[in-house]
């Protein structure tokens, strides 16, 4: 019988650029969406990460819960698609274990449907359920709408904290370029600026490189000395943190830079700030 997979007969309609499929601008995603998939089926993880990998996607494959847990911390997923059958126990017991730490984007996979489980999934946090036998096609658009519903930087590995207000959010809009304030109004950037954030953003818990800013900024080479990428971070803390030290884009010495959340993010109530799972423990400066 022929897969998923092998249905599909609109791929290469699909292979457009991740931002290709119609999302309005003020969306914001990962521009490249990092995917931790828990399914035991070796052969059905690979080629769906061969397909989401084609179309724009970062994906990592495990079969079992602790390799499962060690990827949260390591590959810092914005989505995790988690099979409900499993060897050991079932995705439900995973799912349920996930929400009392992490708050992050969730589809489950189900091969034989069950009513009862998808509700119940649901029920306890997960953001879709889709029959595994899924188109491809549409499975990847559910994943769009999943992060588009819920994705901001720096959230994704955030404990859930029942009542607790988050402050107003800053908004980076990739499409139109620009940086909008929590109340709504422009953070002017020059274009060295703005793609240095775009680039720190993206990798958002995960050091950056000077050489790669670099390279990705001002298209050339970083050789010692160059402070061109240093001075660029300073006037961007300047701007998203004034008079303050900066929290938002920490020093890795002598690696580069890490952006660890816009200052809302960052300004969340003591309860929740506290408990907070970070990918990368940033040194201080």
């Amino acid at each position: 019988m022929a897969s998923a997979f092998d249905r599909d007969d609109g791929a290469s309609a699909c292979r457009r650029a991740w931002r290709d499929v119609s999302i309005g601008d003020d969306d914001v995603i990962p521009a490249v969406p990092r995917i931790l998939l828990l399914d035991t089926d070796v052969a059905y993880g690979t080629k769906l990460a061969a397909y989401l990998e084609a179309n724009g996607c970062k994906v990592q494959s495990v079969q079992e819960g602790h390799a499962f847990n060690q990827s949260l911390a390591s590959f810092a997923p914005d989505l995790v698609l988690i099979n409900q059958s499993l060897q050991e126990t079932t995705g439900t017991d995973v799912l349920r274990s996930l929400r009392r730490t992490v708050e992050i984007p969730c589809i489950m996979l189900t091969e034989l449907p069950d009513l009862t489980d998808r509700v119940v999934n649901l029920e306890i946090g997960a953001d879709d359920d889709l029959d595994k036998s899924v188109n491809p096609r549409e499975l990847l658009a559910r994943i769009r709408t999943v992060l588009r519903r819920s994705y901001t930087p720096s959230s994704a590995l955030m404990p859930q904290r029942m009542g607790a207000r988050r402050p107003a959010a800053w908004r980076l809009s990739v499409e139109r370029r620009e940086l909008l304030r929590p109340s709504g109004t422009p953070c002017k950037l020059t274009s060295a600026e703005f793609e240095t954030l775009k680039l720190l953003y993206e990798e958002a818990g995960r050091p950056v490189s000077r050489s790669t800013l670099c390279e990705r900024v001002f298209g050339r080479p970083f050789r010692p000395g160059d402070r061109a990428i240093d001075t660029v971070v300073k006037k961007l803390r300047e701007k998203l943190e004034p008079g303050q030290d900066s929290r938002s884009i920490k020093t890795v010495r002598p690696i580069g830079y890490v952006f660890t959340g816009f200052p809302s993010d960052l300004d969340a109530p003591d309860d929740a700030r506290d408990q907070r799972t970070v990918p990368y423990q940033v040194p201080a400066d």
